[in-house]
């Protein structure tokens, strides 16, 4: 790829927000020999948590530089401990230990096991490790079977073996098998379903017919269930799950579902928990005598969110992780958890947010002070929600008072030894008044005889000795804290006054510290207030997301633990803080899927598409509902006709019409039809919280995507884009009406515009520029990227240079041609940049997720915010060719330093690689972010080492500062 002199051309990219959908999990003794550890991959991040008596303790988080697949635990004889065994989708593996003493992670083995020829599983990677920890085996491709052998604790060379079975759907090892025994449950050319065993002979390199098999299985038949102390397995299909072994079969039926992920309860084989697709849990018994067994049970315990993964930690402690929501870990009990619904016995006791899939999102300005906050529509089916993300940190209030004209605040124990806090003293103009704990533990007025109530209070506090000082502008008092009444004072000379305590009264800025989660904080009290807290060794500021705070105080009591007093103007409010964190994220639960959402500032709304699919719903439909942009309540709701699918929202105006419209852009999807062949365009106005039908027009397509345009309606319909203008009529109404239009396109999936150009990222095709040619009534070609790719979204970053993201996880970079002679060459659109993200996206929007300060050197800088399926919220920013030049030497010198986990590569995972092609090409015009920014986090030896790499090519100083003010103002 060649460099080319265009500031869009070289970009930085860096995680805001990492990913947070939970893909697999695992448990076991990791971390040492007599912890109970919970193992658990959020895409390109491995997390290790340790259950405590206060639930799960995070021990570590580390970046893994591939896209997770599998993850499994084990423990070969002779470990202490258990392994872990990790591959990612590029088919690189590793086995991890963990250093006690260092706290860290240590490669045991690694390597590639990727084949040269060979068609990629249809249902994806699977990992599998036998329970005597004799072999790994791993289903990689079609028609083959890879197999790891362990000797004495040490992987061997792997070899593969021909399967017949060409769908696989799933794998396991079975137990008590004196002969590695497989169980392969698969589909044949018929769609029938069956299962077969075979015996692995390590020494022959080969299958051998194992000791049972059962044909015609359950249709919907997707999980093969190893069961401990037997050599049987159960299969799971949507309407019957059954037990097979050479000795007995048994069988149980199934409310038709989905089951997506199972776990074993305890280590007798006797329980397994079953998670289906609505969210559902279920425990399956299986009973039994003599290792043999007769029955299967299936018993409802309750809802949780839809699992992706389960894992049983211990005495009812359950983990269950979710794609489509949050992840929870949860507890199972005997009888129905009290409070609840008759019928549940599961509680949970914490929850982890998952954003992911961000199928869409829009960046507004809610507060209306310059600072963007991402809305995105995360979720799926009734775990469906918005989520609402800004830069700062959440003050989640408990009690509020109207209190004007306040100067100060403090909280007072009625002892120094005491636990709690009872008092919160209030400093006015010209009086100090009181707020206490009552016997029904409320906040209620209160009295400490003591005090000298007609005076402005600048400081008070709790003292040594079971005493409390008070002072005032005339004197410092002391009390005696039993019996409230001063014991002694001091006053200053005479015709003196006391104007500041404790250094800070009199400030601009309030100081003060806190604690939050039994961490201690530092809160400054301004205009703009702000949280001081301290991570990996570095002083970290943040926001919170309060408009001004005059004053502070801590107030620890039973009612309201660890929480803050916060004076703002003309009011007091009493609450916690939520996670200290850089990215505030707030949920707002729609239990229904949201699929599309874009903003209305005229009428301070959200227009979001709703789909009811895949919610166990009989004959679903599609809705769009209007929301509250402040309280994101529900206003009104607009239900789609039967098989009707929105596809696209957007809010425009349109031609001289002064009118703001929400556009809907649907597609009539019957299930005979495999393409929709009609649509509708939608046009609503918003009157008194209500939507107005306005104007609809029939389509001959689905409806992927609707932009404002020149004053008209932009559309991609299936393969074609068109231009709808906005005419009036002879009756004074207003009507669409087609004015030009461009073919020839696979699908029309993403449309963005700029001055006069369309950029279309079509479902095979890369992206395409059109011009828009208003003398001529025309839409013409200009230029494409011949490059096949599936696109996932598609963007301007500048007039000349194009950002796409596709379905291999990679981002690139095109630029049209315009300066050069050959009339070929201008058609084109030439590929500059590429880069690897490991994540799949869904959309891009220009914005900033940091308020811009206009003293900054990059408070220009051109920013694009995207979101992906994992949950990931990143930031894409444009920067010139010499900072480019400058942080491309640094992250080579970084990744020499910096050791990937599992012997994975950096310059590997970062490269761009394509089902089309074998070959991969190195990241070309992009910087990550996620690495470079790991220099603030180095010790000083470790920076040492990264400038020592540079060899004196750049000044330490200079990299140092310009990584800061990126990460400052970039998230």
């Amino acid at each position: 790829m060649e460099v080319i002199p265009s500031c869009c051309a070289y970009n930085y990219v860096v995680t805001a927000h990492k990913p947070t959908s939970v893909s697999h999990s695992a448990v076991g003794h990791f971390t040492a020999p007599e912890d109970l550890n919970l193992i658990i991959s959020k895409s390109t991040r491995l997390e290790i948590h340790k259950l405590t008596p206060q639930g799960l303790q995070g021990c570590l988080d580390v970046p893994i530089f591939g896209r997770i697949s599998v993850v499994k635990l084990f423990r070969p004889r002779g470990e202490r401990k258990d392994l872990l065994f990790l591959l990612t989708e590029r088919y690189r593996f590793c086995v991890l230990e963990f250093n006690e003493a260092k706290r860290e992670l240590i490669t045991r083995a690694h390597g590639d096991v990727a084949d040269k020829v060979g068609r990629p599983c249809e249902a994806g990677q699977i990992g599998i490790i036998d329970p005597d920890c004799r072999l790994i085996g791993l289903h990689l491709y079609d028609g083959h079977f890879k197999i790891i052998p362990i000797v004495d604790g040490a992987l061997q060379e792997a070899f593969n073996v021909r399967l017949d079975e060409l769908k696989v759907l799933d794998l396991a090892f079975l137990h008590g098998c004196a002969v590695p025994t497989l169980a392969v449950l698969f589909e044949d050319t018929k769609e029938q379903r069956h299962i077969k065993t075979y015996q692995v002979s390590v020494k022959d390199k080969e299958l051998r017919d194992g000791p049972w098999s059962e044909a015609c299985l359950d249709s919907g038949s997707s999980l093969v269930v190893p069961v401990r102390n037997t050599s049987g397995a159960v299969v799971i299909g949507e309407q019957a799950a059954i037990y097979l072994s050479d000795s007995s079969v048994c069988s149980a039926s199934i409310k038709p579902t989905m089951v997506k992920a199972f776990a074993s309860v305890g280590d007798d084989g006797s329980r397994y928990l079953l998670g289906d697709y609505l969210g559902n849990l279920f425990l399956l018994v299986l009973e039994g005598s003599d290792g043999l067994v007769n029955t299967l049970k299936l018993e409802p315990l309750g809802k949780t969110s839809q699992a992706s993964t389960l894992s049983y930690l211990d005495n009812g402690f359950v983990f269950v992780g979710s794609c489509f929501g949050d992840s929870q870990l949860v507890r199972l009990h005997a009888q129905p958890v009290e409070g609840s619904s008759p019928d549940n016995y599961v509680e949970v006791l914490d929850t982890m947010t998952n954003l992911g899939p961000i199928v869409d999102f829009c960046v507004v300005d809610l507060d209306r002070q310059g600072q963007g906050q991402v809305v995105t529509c995360s979720g799926g089916g009734a775990d469906g929600s918005l989520r609402i993300i800004r830069n700062g940190i959440g003050f989640l209030e408990q009690a509020s008072v109207e209190l004007p004209g306040m100067k100060g605040i403090w909280s007072l124990r009625k002892n120094y030894a005491d636990a709690y806090d009872t008092y919160l003293v209030m400093a006015f103009v010209g009086e100090t008044r009181v707020l206490g704990m009552n016997a029904d533990d409320e906040l209620d007025e209160a009295d400490i005889s003591g005090f000298d109530s007609a005076a402005q209070t600048l400081w008070c506090g709790n003292m040594l000795h079971d005493q409390i000082v008070q002072v005032t502008d005339k004197e410092l008092r002391i009390l005696n804290a039993e019996t409230k009444q001063a014991v002694s004072n001091w006053a200053p000379p005479e015709g003196k006054r006391i104007i500041v305590v404790n250094g800070n009264a009199s400030q601009p800025i309030t100081l003060r510290e806190f604690k939050a989660r039994g961490m201690s904080h530092v809160f400054a009290a301004s205009d703009r207030p702000t949280v001081i807290y301290s991570a990996n060794n570095k002083l970290l500021f943040s926001n919170l997301n309060e408009n001004e705070v005059s004053y502070i105080a801590s107030f620890n009591t039973s009612s309201f633990p660890d929480s803050l007093a916060l004076v703002k103007p003309g009011s007091l409010s009493i609450g916690s803080m939520d996670d200290i964190q850089k990215l505030h994220v707030r949920t707002a639960p729609l239990h229904e899927q949201p699929r599309r959402i874009t903003h209305q500032e005229s009428s301070r709304s959200f227009l979001v598409t709703i789909t009811q699919a895949m919610m166990g719903i009989q004959d679903p439909k599609d809705s769009v509902r209007l929301l509250d942009d402040q309280t994101f309540e529900t206003l009104d709701v607009f239900k789609l006709n039967v098989y009707e699918m929105a596809c696209s929202v957007s809010s425009m105006k349109l031609s001289d019409d002064t009118a703001e419209y929400f556009a809907v852009g649907t597609a009539l999807a019957p299930p005979e039809e495999l393409e929709p062949t009609k649509g509708r365009i939608l046009l609503f106005q918003v009157h008194n919280g209500k939507l107005q039908l306005i104007s609809q027009k029939e389509t001959r397509g689905a409806v992927y995507n609707l932009n404002p345009f020149h004053g008209k309606l932009l559309a991609g319909i299936n393969s074609r884009v068109q231009l709808y203008k906005w005419e009036q009529q002879d009756d004074g109404s207003r009507q669409l009406v087609p004015e030009c239009s461009h073919a020839g396109h696979v699908l029309v999936l993403f449309v963005d515009v700029r001055g006069d150009f369309i950029l279309i990222g079509d479902l095979m095709k890369s992206m395409q520029l059109l011009l828009y040619k208003p003398d001529e009534n025309k839409l013409e070609l200009r230029a494409r990227d011949y490059n096949p790719s599936w696109m996932s979204a598609a963007t301007f970053l500048d007039n000349d240079v194009y950002l796409g993201a596709e379905n291999n996880y990679n981002l690139y970079t095109v630029r049209k041609n315009d300066e050069v002679a050959e009339e070929e060459m201008r058609s084109r659109l030439q590929v500059v940049g590429g880069y690897h993200l490991g994540d799949f996206v869904n959309r891009f929007q220009s914005g900033s997720l940091v308020m811009r300060m206009p003293d900054s050197a990059l408070s220009n800088v051109p920013t694009k915010i995207y979101g992906s399926i994992s949950g990931a919220v990143g930031v894409i920013a444009s920067i010139g060719a010499e900072h480019y030049e400058m942080l491309a030497k640094v992250q080579i010198a970084l990744t020499k330093v910096i050791s990937g986990v599992g012997g994975l590569e950096h310059k590997e995972y970062r490269s761009f690689q394509t089902p089309f092609s074998k070959n991969t090409a190195a990241s070309q015009g992009f910087i990550d972010g996620d690495l470079v920014e790991q220099i603030l986090d180095l010790p000083v030896e470790g920076r040492e080492a990264v400038f020592a790499e540079l060899k004196g090519e750049i000044d330490p100083e200079t990299v140092l500062q310009f990584v800061e003010e990126l990460s400052r103002t970039l998230h």
